[in-house]
Order: structure tokens, then sequence, then C-alpha cells
């Protein structure tokens, strides 16, 4: 028998209430679905019971939905949350950032809010560990590499800040990157569609709410932990920064779809953000985890799976898909080391990205190392792909010794 999701929707507007629960009749065998009109009663129900997704409002009297969140986030950190609201001035969403995985405006289309609640229930795909949900639910930022950070808070606060200049600094940073476009794709701006360059999005926001994120929501905060192990933060942002070019340069190649190509740029550049997690939640355990990946010869992600029972790939998709970024993205970062998992054997953005990250490990970072990053070559010969790797390579100036 296949598991019934939970969900809770709390807002003070009953007619809204009973609307939505019309357009959740049909789904009724497989969401269960309650609906409340007060914050403080939401709590006492959460408090009985386990609900998969919170669904509220901000304005509502007694308790708003901000201080409801918030409550949410501390006690039921394995809920996500998500705001459906008509409040739409800048102060707010700075607030619902920092609590909600995502914004929902009102009046909301009834397929958008299904969609939305649908791909929460579809994270489980990647992550079914309780300790490893509770954590990332919780999560509202992921640390900077220093440099970066200093780099982007000089820039700010500098007499004649460049919207430009910020967008470059962001551009090149994953945790930035990653949150800024949670912040631009949420339905408080009400794009017209997804915005998947990080510059792009700083260019959109504007200089005033980009200061307001940094210096008073505090959404952006700097690696502080010294690692003394098997393990670099400059050569991880390096890493990703020239994975997320070099296969943004093959999909121009080989693909006009300029989605598909924003969606690869975007998957390459954040495909290792779930080692930044890890890393900075479980220093001791992941020094361990690379120490027995090395002693014994075996690709980091399999090391990963025997300690934290996921990948780093599977993280870093979760946390993702919470802040609403699009199924290519996710689907390529969760399997970028794993491909086969995906039983996506087409030309994709998970294609590219698996190749590519093999190769710049192998022949850039790790040329002094032993960690293994090896090509899945059954997976890759089902795709029918296998004899454009070396033309792929040679388009992004990659040179195979022997090859």
């Amino acid at each position: 028998m296949s598991k019934v999701n939970r969900i809770l929707f709390v807002d003070d507007e009953k007619r809204l209430l009973q609307g939505i629960k019309r357009i959740l009749w049909n789904r009724k065998d497989e969401w269960n679905a309650e609906y409340v009109d007060k914050a403080d009663q939401a709590l006492e129900k959460m408090n009985e019971s386990k609900y998969d997704v919170v669904v509220c409002d901000l304005k509502m009297p007694g308790m708003n939905g901000t201080a409801f969140l918030s409550r949410v986030m501390e006690l039921y950190p394995e809920t996500i949350r998500i705001v459906l609201s008509g409040q739409s001035d800048t102060k707010t969403a700075l607030i619902a950032v920092r609590v909600a995985h995502q914004y929902l405006a009102k009046p909301c289309e009834p397929e958008k809010l299904v969609e939305t609640i649908d791909n929460s229930f579809k994270l489980h795909n990647f992550i079914n560990d309780q300790n490893m949900i509770k954590l990332l639910n919780h999560m509202n930022n992921i640390p900077s590499l220093p440099s970066l950070y200093v780099e982007m808070m000089k820039e700010i606060n500098s007499n004649n800040p460049s919207l430009k200049t910020i967008g470059e600094i962001i551009e090149k940073d994953l945790a930035m990157s990653a949150k800024i476009l949670q912040m631009i794709n949420s339905a408080f701006f009400g794009l017209p569609q997804q915005i998947m360059s990080p510059s792009e999005a700083v260019m959109l926001l504007g200089l005033d709410i980009i200061q307001s994120l940094v210096l008073t929501a505090q959404v952006f905060s700097q690696f502080e932990e010294k690692l003394t192990f098997e393990f670099s933060l400059e050569a991880l942002w390096n890493h990703s920064w020239n994975v997320g070019n070099y296969v943004k340069k093959i999909l121009e190649f080989e693909n006009n779809d300029k989605s598909v190509i924003k969606s690869g740029f975007i998957a390459g550049l954040l495909h290792d953000i779930g080692q930044v997690i890890l890393v900075s939640n479980f220093v001791e355990q992941y020094k361990k985890t690379i120490q027995f990946a090395l002693l014994h010869n075996l690709p980091l992600w399999r090391a990963e799976i025997d300690s934290f029972g996921v990948t780093h790939g599977q993280v870093g998709a979760y946390l993702l898909g919470l802040w609403g970024l699009p199924d290519q993205v996710l689907e390529a970062v969760a399997f970028h080391n794993i491909p086969a998992y995906s039983q996506n054997y087409g030309f994709s953005p998970l294609l590219v990205l698996h190749i590519i990250d093999v190769y710049e490990h192998e022949i850039y970072v790790n040329r002094n190392s032993e960690m293994k990053y090896g090509l899945d070559k059954v997976w890759l010969d089902k795709t029918d792909y296998s004899t454009s790797v070396d033309k792929w390579l040679s388009i992004c100036g990659v040179t195979v010794a022997g090859g």
C-alpha cells in the first residue's frame, strides 16, 4: 500500500480553504489534506500528528504566518513549509525567504499549487533518512567561500556598488547562487519564466533587495570551519565553476533549447553543493568518509552512501528541490555520480554533466590524488553518445592523456 501524504493548510479565509478542498478532491486517495483557519490551532494539530507539508498565509489574526512558520521550522523541521499569500511588499518577501521553502502568490493557479505540493513529495525519491531531511528542511542558507563572501561584502559596502560586479561574484559561489535563484524564482516576483542565471537574477532584484538580503535578512554567510584534511573549498568552487561552463559549451553546441542550456549550466555550477552541506554540518564524519574512500580505493559517492546513506548529489538535489529549482537541474545534480540510477539514457544535462565532472576531476583537480571519479561506461554505452565524448572534450579545450 502506497503512503498517503499529509498536508495542513492554514488560512483565515475560509472560502479560500473551501476552494482548495475542491481543487484537491481528486487527489484524496493520495493526499490527506486538513484545513484550519488559525495558526495556534494548526500548531496544536501538528503536536498531535505528523504533516509532510504545511501551506499557510502570512497575514492572519493572532499569530501571523511568519511566526507560525518559524515555530514549525523549530519544532517540526521535517515538514516542508510553503507560503500562499497575497502580500507583495519587499519586506515580506525577505522575511519569507528565511522561514519558507517556497512562496506562492494569491490568487494561485490550481495547477501551480498542485504541482508545487507534488514536487515536494517527490523529494523523498532522493532522500528517505529522516535525520538528514530534518537538517536540510531546517537550513535557510549554505556557507559561502570566505574569499568570495568578503569580496561581495566589500563591493556592497563600497561608495558606488556595481550590480554587475556583485552578480559576477555571486555566480562564482555555489551557496549564494542557489539562494539567489530561490529568491528570484519565487512567485513574489511574478516572472513569466524561471531565471537560471544568478547574475541575471541580481540585475532583476536590484541593489536595494540585494543589500537587504545580505545585511538585514542575512541569507548569506561565510564558511567558518578551518578544514585541515583532504578537502579544499577553493578547489571545489573552481571545479564547479569550470564544470558549469564546460557543460554550457557542450549544450550550446548540441542543443539550441535555451532552457536546457541554462539548466545545464546551473546543474554544473551546483552539482557539488551537497558536499558543502555535508562538510559544513558533519566535519569529522566527512573527514572519515574521504579517508575511507582513499584507503579502500573507492569513489567518494560510494563511501558517502556507506557513511550517510546518500550521496552528496542526492543531498544537494533535495535542498535545491525544496527551493523550487526545475526537474532537469535536480536530476543532473542528484545522479551526476550515479547516472544509471536515473533511468535516463537520452541526451540531457545529466549526460553531459556526468562526463565533464569525471574528466575535469581527473585532469585538473586530482592529478596528485588517489580519489576515484569513474565514468559509468556501461550506462554511457546505453545512451548512444559514448562516441561523442572526445568531441565534447575538445570543444572545452580538454585533452585527455592517451586520448
